[in-house]
């Protein structure tokens, strides 16, 4: 099994210790790397890719969606302001995931309104934890995945800026498979499990839909 590093750090690591206890009799060899794994030629079974993406070489399933909000720390929000519209990041230190921007800007949605705001990083990293780490020591304003925030949410160590807002990019979670290893048992298995784990609304989302708005709807 092969997974980006983020999401096998924030949530795979417990979503597996349950499908060990389910199927002790099934061992799992996971791999964490940020980068789309050759399934052939590296031997792999399963992928789990976050994407935007709808063209790929081979069969998937659809896990679930992924959302992302801006953040930051309430000290950070203290000292340099409050943000009560997109345009405000303007006075803001923005922490910047590229895959999230658009011509250099961060697309906010809400309802049918689409807003486009350039921000200037002043750090930039395709790390969404790097980015969770410098948001949590207050260095700034970042756009982040709730399945690795969604802790720092609840426990207010961070906090939600512009709630009513979302990403207008969207990404999804997907197992991607060869067709014809689907046939063996065990990883056939193994894929319902974490599609039955996730449900149609996954935990950490769940836990974040009294924080954020656009998630009741969904």
């Amino acid at each position: 099994l092969t997974s980006s590093v983020a999401f096998g750090c924030s949530q795979l690591s417990s979503i597996l210790g349950r499908f060990i206890e389910a199927s002790p009799q099934v061992q799992v060899n996971i791999s964490l790397e940020d980068r789309c794994v050759d399934l052939a030629e590296e031997n792999y079974d399963v992928a789990l890719r976050i994407t935007a993406s709808t063209v790929w070489s081979h069969a998937s399933r659809k896990l679930a969606p992924i959302h992302w909000v801006y953040c930051a720390a309430p000290g950070y929000l203290e000292r340099r302001g409050r943000i009560d519209e997109p345009d405000d990041l303007a006075n803001h230190r923005c922490l910047v995931y590229p895959a999230m921007t658009l011509d250099g800007a961060w697309t906010f949605r809400r309802g049918s309104e689409v807003r486009h705001v350039k921000v200037e990083g002043c750090m930039i990293s395709n790390s969404s934890l790097a980015l969770l780490a410098a948001t949590r020591e207050q260095h700034g304003v970042a756009c982040l995945p709730t399945y690795v925030v969604a802790d720092d949410i609840l426990s207010g160590k961070l906090e939600v800026v512009l709630p009513d807002y979302r990403s207008a990019i969207t990404h999804t979670l997907y197992a991607m498979y060869f067709r014809s290893k689907y046939t063996n048992p065990t990883i056939r298995g193994f894929i319902d499990f974490i599609a039955d784990d996730l449900g149609s609304i996954p935990p950490w989302d769940a836990a974040l839909r009294a924080h954020l708005p656009f998630l009741v709807d969904e």
